[in-house]
Formats: structure tokens, C-alpha cells, sequence
């Protein structure tokens, strides 16, 4: 009797204890709520069990790991589209892809309607910073309403070729700008978003990852990227705001990695694009190393955001607030979430896909529906749309009431009473696919069945890279033989004989791009950037100024224009364009283009300004330490200007002319070393270099060595223009060296070649 006595004491000493654990989670809940800052974390194309912490044995990821332990991991998220923006735009917004209007990457801005977390948390006090990886989230596609400290500032001009994909910062950098934000900030209320871009495709780990994870460079670079959020999370606990702040950490979408026969990302809606980690720090009592095994989306973060806080959520949000999980996990959740992806009716021509989730099936709606049962067909291999029919059907008309439940209405009432001119541009902006059909006849090919063409072109561009420019252009004309009109295919060999240097072939290409999808930014820029390589400048400020037209708060094409204005000489033209560039993008650019109209000019003060707060706004940008180093050459501060070129070359260690000008400096000061390495370099990098050349075998003889070497030099020197004022110091260099070498026949000869060229020039 006395122990069923105390085994009841001790069961109610329990109960008391977990209600009061749980009053105490809510009263210390309560307390801090009113304070909390929060910072959410993006993790571009991050699939959730890619992380130890969901399970995977193959990669270290400590501090993503610890922090599942420590706050609330969600196993099953699913993400509202698997491509950046559009899934960006959802997560900052709480609205599905089908309200918000953005389908796509490029091409697609966020309207101004569109109430954004970030705009919400302002008009509620906060500061807020957003430093992003990634130019596809630059603010000219409208991300960064809202946001007092927008970090974009990509330096486009050091791109070979202009694509998404590709205009990126490491993580690394991220979170040091980042972490300067919240020095400045940290003891005012904030909402900091932060985008790291790192496990995008191409893998390219820094050292020691691509050592480590040399088979596995994806793996490799989700390890980077968890080291570098490391640091950022010692940061917050040394600093204290840890104690205060509300984290959030997520990915946009995940990446295939040849499943279903695809290999990134986008073209599909299958759980390894969709299925995303999602973990939630708080730091409240209690708050702490749960699980939640509910489907949530990434449209439920913002409303949790929001809710946690104890602000109302405004009617346009469309997910649901996890709060509730948050405190009980077990707890009941939603049924039905979706996801879709616009990108193969885009790009190609070919069906969209839409998916519903409802409880364990998943529905794709395409040309040909599939059915999965996800608890017993994770990997969904086993299309159950005809095996069990009734259940599709339910699930398509499920999908069908969805969609017209949560469409806007707002937004589909303005392009109503939109003007021609207005509507139009809409159109072109990429909302043509939200208002109206855009596809292509009544039953567009179904994705499944064109994977292959889309692996095909993936194929031609890594040969491009590798320089097999003819094995790629095979490739792409055998796509376009069969279906003529696939813009990727054809905005691809744009950019292959661009590459080539073939500016004619690859402009022809690029109007063809604009002529299937008019709202094409790359490959309007590209276009420019080929008038300006062919010398058509008339031609290309005319295309400018209607490019600017479509985009007018796109600072690349005020920059563009500015650059045409400066090969004709107008540079009052090109200063106001910089300066409209300026006022719409606040694009560093801009002013280092202006400081080097006012160095041009002579106008070295006003040179210096521009060029320094260009430097100030973004220290990695090209050619502003260069234009700097020019500076102070003609201040006659020697010692500053290397200092200057040796920060260009740590920038961009491929500019050949600093090379030149560092080594010619270093001449003059006596160090014959660096001299010779600079000008060894610059010749390294562009062997067609003829002024580089000749003073490189001016640099051999003065040395006395390398003589066979400094001749070949010389000689090839003179051969690239035999009848310029360069190749004149070439004959000359030639004789000195013979001279030096005891063969006075051939350096007489060489002198008196000199002579003839050098009165030649002089009568002409």
C-alpha cells in the first residue's frame, strides 16, 4: 500500500512539474517576446537531408547540427517553388507563387503590392539589413522593399558572360558584411535577413573542403557554408544578441543531384527540390531540442515570424503561424500545402508543374498526372495515378479549390483596368503567365519526357567552359533542330560565341532570345555589351534607351549607356547616367565610373571622392583601385600608387594593364624582381600583350640573362603591329641585345630597321 502511495506522489509531482514547466516556458515567453530581434538565414539550395542533423552520415555540419539541438528541427518542409526568387519572394512574404506573381527567376520583380515581413517589422520599429549571395536577389527584382540596408552591390563587369547562376560572393563574405551590420545595429530592435549561396551549383568548395569533399564537391560546399555560419553564431552569442533574438534557418529549395534525371534544380517539383530544413532557435525556456514531424511550407515562416512577435497577421499572408509547434510539436497541423514550378513552361514551352500535398499523397499536375504515396514511396518512384484514380482525382480537385481560394484577387482586378501601355509591360515583366495562358498550343509537351534536352544543354555548357566550343555548338543545334524555339538552347550559343569573340554571331542569337521572351535582362545586356564590342555605339545607345524603357530602375542599363556616351566623348551625357544609375540602384559602379570621367577630366579631387565611396560601398569592386592608383601616379605619390595596383591585383589578379603599370613603377624604384614577375604575368595572361612584351625583353636584357627569351619576345612584339611606335622600340631592343651578345652585323642591321620605321611614322 505505501508504494502505490508514493507511485502516486510521484505522478503527481510530475503533473505539477510539467504544468509548471510549461508556465514558465509561456511566462518567459511573454517577457522577452515584446524585445526580440530576429534574424533569418537562407541557404540556397540546401536539401534537408544533406545535414547531419537529418540524417546524413557523409558531410560535418557542427553548427547547423547543434543548433537542431538546441531549438525546434521541422522534418518535413516543403519549399513553394524550387528556384530563388520566387521561393524567396514566398518566405518574405507568406504568399504562394500564384499571389505574388513572381514564377521565375529574371525578368519577374515583386510588386510593390506585395507587403513584405520586412516592410511589417519597419512600420513596427525594427531596423532592418539584408546582405545577400546572389545577384538573382539583387533589389532591382524587388526583394528589397522594406529593407533600410539592402547588401547587392555585384560588380557585373567582372563577368566574362552575364547569368544568374553565376554572379555570386562566398559565404564568407556574407556573413562578415553581415556581422558589420549588426555592430551597428545591435542595440536597436532588428529584423537582419541573411543569404548564403555557396551549395548552388557550380560546386566549386574553397580549401580545405575541395579536398576533403573531392568526390562530393556539393557536400563540400554545405560544409564551407556551415563553418562560416559558425563563426556568425559565435559572433552572436559573444556579442549577446543571441540571448535576444529570434533565428530562423532555411533553404529556398534543394537540388537533385540526378534524380529523376535531373541534375540541379527547377525543372522539377520532387522532394529532392522541395523538401528543405527548416530549424527555429528561440530563446525562451523550454524552446528547445523538439522535433516537429508536421508538414509546414516555407510560406508559414513569415506568419510565425510575426506571430511569435504578437503582431497580427495582415490578411494577404497565405501560410499558416508555427507557433503552436513551437510549444507542441505532436500538435495537429495543417493537411493540404503546394508547390510548383513555372520554369519548364518558360523556358522551354513545356507543361508547368503544380503539386499537392494531402496527408501521405502528393499529387503532380502535368500533361501526365503522377500520384505518390510519400510514406511508403519517399523517393517517388512508384506513380500511383492509375492504381488508385479516385484519389487523384480528389486531390486535383483539391488542387483546383486551392489555387482559386488563395489567388489575388487585388492584383487580377488592376490588370483589368489596366491601361494597353501598362498592361503590356506587365507582360513583358514575366506576369503574363500569372494573368493569361502563355503556353504553347493546347497540350505542351510534358517535362518528363524532355529532360534529356534540358541534360543536353547543362552538357553544352560545361563543354563550352572547358573551351570545346564546336562539341557544345553540335550539341545546341541538334536541340534547336528538333525544337527551334527553346530559349535556353538559343541564349546558350549567344553566350558561346561570345565567348569565341564571335560578337556578330552572338548578337544575332541574343535578338532571337528577346524575340521569344522579350523580357530577357541577360540578354539584353549582353546585346549591348556586343553593339559596344562591334563598334555599333549609335546602335547600342538607341537599344539602351528602350531597354531602359522596359526596366527603368535597372542601373546596368544606365551604366551601359554611360559607357557609350564616354566612347563618343559626351561625358556630360555619361555623367548623368551614371548619376540616374545611381538614384535607382545605388549601384557602386556608378560612382567609380563617375571617378574616372572626373580623372579623364583632370578633376582630381572630385576624381578621388568618387572613386574612394566607391571603394567604401563595395571594397572588392574592379577597376576602382586601378583608377585610384592612377590617381596618386599623377600626384606624384609613387609608393601609394602600388599600394593601390597591388589591391586591384589581390581584386582581379587577371588585369594585365596593372600588371604592366605596378612593374613599370617597380622599375623605376629599382626592384628588378618584381619588376620582371609583374610583366612574366601580364604576358601570362594576355600573350598578344605587344607593349608588355617588349618591355619584358627590355627587363631580360637590362638583367643580362634570359637574352634567346627577350629576342623571341622582341620579335613576336614587333610581328603583332610591325608598323607602330612600339615596334620601333622593339628593333632597338633587338639591337642591344645582339650588340650585348658580340654579333654587331645583326644589331646594326636591327638599329637601322629601327631608324626607317621611326622616319617613317614621323612623315606620315
Amino acid at each position: 500500500m505505501m508504494k502505490k502511495f508514493i507511485w502516486i506522489g510521484v505522478a503527481v509531482f510530475l503533473l505539477i512539474l510539467l504544468v509548471f514547466v510549461g508556465f514558465g516556458t509561456k511566462l518567459d515567453y511573454r517577457l522577452k517576446r515584446k524585445n526580440l530581434n530576429v534574424i533569418l538565414i537562407t541557404i540556397d539550395t540546401l536539401r534537408a537531408d544533406h545535414l547531419g542533423c537529418y540524417g546524413y552520415k557523409k558531410v560535418e555540419t557542427p553548427n547547423l547540427d547543434n543548433l537542431c539541438n538546441t531549438g525546434i528541427k521541422f522534418e518535413d518542409c516543403v519549399s513553394q517553388v524550387p528556384l530563388t526568387l520566387p521561393s524567396h519572394t514566398t518566405i518574405l512574404s507568406g504568399t504562394y507563387p500564384f499571389y505574388h506573381g513572381v514564377r521565375d527567376n529574371g525578368g519577374f520583380v515583386v510588386p510593390e503590392e506585395v507587403d513584405t515581413i520586412a516592410e511589417i517589422l519597419k512600420r513596427h520599429g525594427f531596423s532592418t539589413g539584408a546582405v545577400v549571395g546572389a545577384y538573382v536577389l539583387d533589389g532591382k527584382w524587388g526583394l528589397n522593399q522594406g529593407f533600410d540596408f539592402y547588401y547587392d552591390n555585384f560588380d557585373l563587369s567582372k563577368y566574362k558572360r552575364i547569368s544568374l547562376s553565376f554572379v555570386e560572393r562566398r559565404a564568407g563574405e556574407v556573413i562578415k558584411h553581415a556581422m558589420d551590420w549588426l555592430k551597428k545595429n545591435k542595440n536597436k530592435r532588428f529584423f537582419l535577413w541573411v543569404h548564403v549561396y555557396d551549395p548552388h551549383s557550380p560546386y566549386r568548395p574553397p580549401s580545405p573542403f575541395d579536398i576533403r569533399y573531392a568526390d562530393h564537391p556539393y557536400d563540400g560546399e554545405i560544409a564551407y557554408t556551415d563553418s562560416q555560419l559558425g563563426k556568425f553564431f559565435g559572433f552572436l552569442k559573444k556579442s549577446g544578441l543571441s540571448r535576444k533574438t529570434l533565428l530562423v534557418v532555411t533553404a529556398d529549395h534543394g537540388e537533385s543531384l540526378g534524380e529523376h534525371g535531373e541534375q540541379t534544380h527547377g525543372f522539377f517539383v520532387y522532394e529532392a527540390t522541395v523538401r528543405v530544413p527548416l530549424i527555429i532557435k528561440a530563446p525562451i525556456k523550454g524552446l528547445s531540442g523538439k522535433v516537429s514531424h508536421s508538414r509546414v511550407g516555407l510560406v508559414d515562416i513569415a506568419p510565425t515570424i510575426l506571430d511569435f512577435l504578437g503582431y497580427p497577421l495582415p490578411p494577404q499572408m497565405q501560410g499558416k503561424s508555427l507557433k503552436k509547434l513551437l510549444f507542441n510539436p505532436d500538435k495537429k497541423f495543417r493537411q493540404i500545402l503546394y508547390t510548383e514550378s513555372f520554369y519548364p513552361k518558360l523556358h522551354f514551352g513545356w507543361h508547368d508543374l503544380k503539386a499537392i500535398y494531402w496527408k501521405n499523397y502528393k499529387y503532380i499536375q502535368t500533361r501526365k498526372p503522377e500520384l505518390y504515396d510519400l510514406n511508403n514511396d519517399p523517393n517517388e518512384k512508384d506513380n500511383l495515378y492509375f492504381k488508385k484514380n479516385q484519389i487523384a482525382k480528389r486531390l486535383m480537385r483539391m488542387l483546383r479549390d486551392f489555387e482559386h481560394r488563395w489567388k489575388n484577387e487585388t492584383l487580377k482586378a488592376r490588370f483589368k483596368v489596366m491601361d494597353a501601355e501598362t498592361k503590356s509591360k506587365l507582360a513583358t515583366l514575366g506576369y503574363i503567365s500569372t494573368f493569361v495562358s502563355s503556353g504553347k498550343g493546347k497540350n505542351p509537351p510534358d517535362p518528363k519526357e524532355e529532360i534529356g534536352i534540358f541534360n543536353e544543354i547543362i552538357e553544352a555548357r560545361r563543354l563550352t567552359k572547358q573551351g570545346k566550343f564546336e562539341e557544345a555548338i553540335m550539341i545546341l543545334h541538334s536541340i534547336l533542330n528538333r525544337q527551334p524555339d527553346i530559349v535556353d538552347a538559343i541564349f546558350t550559343l549567344g553566350n558561346l560565341y561570345y565567348r569565341k569573340k564571335d560578337y556578330k554571331a552572338s548578337l544575332n542569337y541574343f535578338l532571337k532570345v528577346l524575340k521569344l521572351k522579350p523580357d530577357y535582362n541577360f540578354a539584353m545586356l549582353n546585346i549591348l555589351n556586343c553593339y559596344r564590342f562591334l563598334g555599333k555605339i549609335d546602335k547600342g545607345i538607341a537599344e539602351a534607351k528602350k531597354f531602359i524603357k522596359l526596366f527603368p530602375k535597372q542601373s546596368e542599363f544606365y551604366i551601359i549607356l554611360a559607357n557609350f556616351y564616354i566612347d563618343k566623348g559626351k561625358l556630360e551625357e555619361a555623367k548623368k547616367n551614371l548619376g540616374k544609375a545611381w538614384e535607382v540602384g545605388k549601384n557602386p559602379v556608378a560612382k567609380r565610373d563617375l571617378g574616372i570621367i572626373y580623372l579623364m577630366e583632370n578633376k582630381l579631387a572630385k576624381a578621388r571622392q568618387m572613386l574612394q565611396e566607391s571603394v567604401r560601398l563595395n571594397s572588392s569592386l574592379r577597376l576602382a583601385h586601378y583608377n585610384l592608383a592612377l590617381l596618386e601616379e599623377k600626384q606624384g605619390n609613387i609608393p601609394l600608387a602600388i599600394s593601390e595596383y597591388e589591391k586591384e591585383l589581390k581584386i582581379n589578379p587577371e588585369n594585365v594593364r596593372a600588371h604592366f603599370n605596378i612593374a613599370r613603377l617597380y622599375r623605376e624604384s629599382g626592384e628588378k624582381e618584381l619588376e620582371i614577375s609583374h610583366l612574366e604575368k601580364a604576358v601570362e595572361i594576355a600573350p598578344d600583350f605587344q607593349i608588355g612584351l617588349l618591355y619584358l625583353a627590355k627587363a631580360y636584357l637590362d638583367e643580362g640573362k634570359y637574352l634567346d627569351k627577350a629576342i623571341n619576345l622582341a620579335k613576336k612584339g614587333i610581328k603583332l603591329n610591325p608598323n607602330n611606335k612600339y615596334a620601333v622600340f622593339g628593333y632597338y631592343i633587338l639591337s642591344d641585345i645582339y650588340s650585348l651578345m658580340g654579333d654587331q652585323s645583326k644589331s646594326d642591321y636591327y638599329y637601322r630597321k629601327g631608324l626607317g620605321l621611326k622616319s617613317k611614322l614621323n612623315k606620315s
